[in-house]
């Protein structure tokens, strides 16, 4: 809906440079050359993709109802109606029902339900819609890339990295699948191999600014610590995220646990990053502190099957077996098709 707004205000304003007087056509395109050149100034300083259209479009409106403003002073009926037709030739085009790819649609559904499990940690279920998108999608390669998201996210890397290169077979372009794949190579210590996909990333989108940070802090040294322990100043929450998963994939939880923390201090209410925390906790046999960052989790997302699970097997670690219970009830109320719930639940209860 926000397109075709868009491509409505676009028509009313080109209506009114076209059919304007020539006088006011020609301010008319100086301010859209002005505008278009500041809005260019302002993507490159603020990164704002829609900052490079905002401008001309409203400059576009305003030269729309200019016209009508002529043409009702003047009663020129003639040329309100050549511009009336022509607005309403472009309308119909803009609304003009267009062919769907069914398997294309579908494709872009089981991978939008698959990004909300995703983030809801519920891995299993969004690998799942996953694959049901990589199977009727044409091309396969954002599909392929999500796998490859969740297997990351479980700190399986050789799996995430065989379906990453797996969608940059479909699509050697997709700066997503060449970021991801340069965060493999750097969690794996391989800084080469890192650059290499960061800077085929930034050729893919030159206009992003995802790669050129990555390439930045894969060149920032280690530097005395600003930011908590972690010795990695002005880091963005990526790079701590990145690095606290290696960091955990190789059972240096300590540093994990500090580059999870500052992690969260730009991204707060991250579930993943939390999650995450919880987990490097228990792996120290912290547990009263991994059950108050689970806590915090089903705060944030009480609804969340998954972290109603972690946070009952920390409390059944610190012999709360009652409370457990209970928790993983809830958990399966809100999934009663997680088998992993159940046996835990099972387990439990045998442990009374």
């Amino acid at each position: 809906m926000p397109l075709i707004g868009f491509g409505a205000v676009f028509i009313f304003g080109l209506a009114g440079l076209l059919f304007s007087s020539t006088d006011n056509r020609r301010w008319i395109l100086i301010l859209l050359l002005a505008s278009n050149i500041l809005g260019v100034i302002l993507f490159f300083v603020l990164g704002r993709f829609k900052l490079l259209g905002t401008l001309p479009l409203l400059i576009a409106s305003g030269a729309g109802v200019a016209l009508i403003r002529d043409i009702i002073r003047r009663r020129e009926l003639m040329r309100l109606a050549w511009a009336a037709a022509f607005g309403l030739i472009c309308l119909l085009v803009l609304f003009l029902p267009r062919p769907l790819d069914r398997n294309a649609k579908d494709a872009l559904v089981y991978n939008n339900v698959g990004i909300y499990y995703y983030f809801k940690n519920d891995y299993d279920s969004a690998e799942k819609w996953y694959r049901m998108a990589a199977q009727i999608s044409n091309n396969g390669s954002e599909s392929m890339n999500n796998i490859g998201t969740v297997f990351y996210a479980r700190n399986n890397l050789d799996s995430a990295a065989s379906y990453f290169h797996r969608a940059l077979a479909a699509d050697t372009t997709s700066d997503k699948t060449l970021l991801n794949l340069g965060r493999i190579s750097l969690m794996r210590d391989q800084p080469d191999s890192a650059r290499y996909y960061y800077q085929r990333a930034r050729t893919a989108a030159p206009f992003g600014t995802s790669a050129d940070e990555a390439l930045a802090e894969l060149d920032q040294p280690l530097s005395p610590d600003t930011t908590g322990g972690t010795g990695i100043a002005n880091a963005s929450f990526q790079t701590f995220y990145d690095r606290a998963q290696r960091f955990a994939g190789q059972g240096r939880f300590s540093e994990s646990e500090d580059m999870y923390l500052a992690a969260l201090r730009i991204k707060k209410d991250d579930i993943a990053a939390l999650n995450n925390l919880g987990f490097a906790y228990q792996a120290q046999k912290k547990f009263a502190e991994a059950a108050e960052i689970f806590e915090r989790v089903l705060r944030l997302s009480p609804d969340n099957g998954v972290a109603y699970n972690n946070l009952a097997g920390t409390l059944y670690q610190m012999g709360k077996i009652d409370s457990a219970i209970v928790l993983w009830e809830k958990a399966i109320k809100l999934e009663p098709s997680n088998a992993q719930f159940k046996k835990n639940l099972e387990f439990a209860r045998k442990q009374k």
